[in-house]
């Protein structure tokens, strides 16, 4: 699309992986023969003239392929107001899901008028309205014809040229009804199907026989390079620094992913001064949702502790 001059704006759920993202968009770049400054990316570890300059770019409109995360979208919406993006891709539109602003500013990014996103608000209002009065056997002809009404007007504005929007969502789960905008303005609706299998090989099941650390030590030693390890939610980080000094007395070099150092951490992961990474496998998490490096990840390890139940702790490795 940036070869036929038009505009992309992609949105990652963390600067992590607006990072990798944009590594890999530069070098597709130049292979496409697009100059690697007709894509601009914003993020928090910028310095201040870098994110001044970006900032300057994106006023100007002086980019093809712009990358933000949501939070510049909320704090910053203003430096777009006029552009029109051909193609809006949220990657994790759980996040964008949280507000409501951020579905009508989506919409505005699209080429969709106020007035266009305000009408088709009307018609999901006045649909949950006619939904309930039909639970209770009721159907107002006022608000029928006001459907009816609502949804020429909305039907005309869906018509409109307008740009693309390609989501992503490891959940599905969908709140308010500004959501259902999507469905007025755009014919789709974000939500998930069931899945009752996935074709994933167990490759190891392991239920230690001595300590579970020395156990787990031993598998990484033999796996090498290139591990992740996670622990369920709730674990202490007491705990999971043990398991990291385990890992170093074996020779590997471990990391447990937390606070602000986790981007260093990554780095170092990515250029192989890090060999393994602890952390918790949390669906929110960047160890969960912030790598892009199958160049690097081999495999992964996932521990569950039940001291309730008294059963021993059994420790999976799956490929990646």
């Amino acid at each position: 699309m940036a070869t036929q001059g038009k505009k992309s704006y992609l949105l990652f759920p963390n600067s992590a992986l607006l990072v990798h993202v944009y590594k890999r968009l530069t070098e597709l770049a130049r292979r496409a023969g697009v100059e690697e400054s007709r894509v601009v990316a914003y993020y928090a570890a910028l310095s201040k003239g870098e994110k001044e300059h970006a900032i300057q770019r994106i006023l100007l409109g002086d980019y093809n392929i712009l990358l933000s995360t949501p939070q510049f979208l909320t704090k910053h919406f203003d430096k777009l107001q006029g552009a029109v993006f051909d193609l809006v891709f949220v990657d994790d539109v759980d996040s964008v899901l949280k507000s409501s602003r951020s579905i009508d500013r989506i919409l505005q990014l699209l080429g969709f008028s106020r007035e266009d996103v305000g009408k088709a608000l009307e018609l999901v209002y006045a649909k949950t309205r006619l939904a309930a009065a039909a639970r209770r056997g009721q159907q107002p002809q006022d608000l029928l014809d006001a459907v009816r009404q609502l949804e020429e007007e909305v039907k005309k504005a869906a018509a409109k040229k307008h740009g693309v929007l390609l989501v992503s969502t490891a959940t599905g789960r969908t709140r308010g009804l500004r959501v259902r905008l999507f469905r007025e303005l755009l014919g789709f609706e974000v939500g998930s199907r069931s899945e009752l299998l996935r074709n994933v090989v167990d490759a190891y099941a392991v239920v230690p026989r001595g300590e579970v650390f020395r156990e787990v030590a031993n598998l990484a030693v033999r796996l090498g390079s290139g591990g992740l390890i996670f622990a369920p939610v709730g674990t202490d980080e007491s705990e999971l620094l043990k398991l990291v000094d385990e890992l170093q007395a074996r020779g590997l070099k471990a990391e447990l992913m937390k606070g602000k150092l986790r981007k260093s951490v990554l780095e170092r992961f990515e250029s192989c001064e890090v060999n393994v990474l602890v952390g918790i496998a949390s669906y929110y998490g960047l160890l969960v949702r912030g790598l892009d490096m199958p160049h690097v990840v081999k495999y992964v390890l996932f521990v569950g502790w039940f001291p309730a139940s008294g059963l021993r702790p059994m420790w999976r490795c799956f490929p990646r």
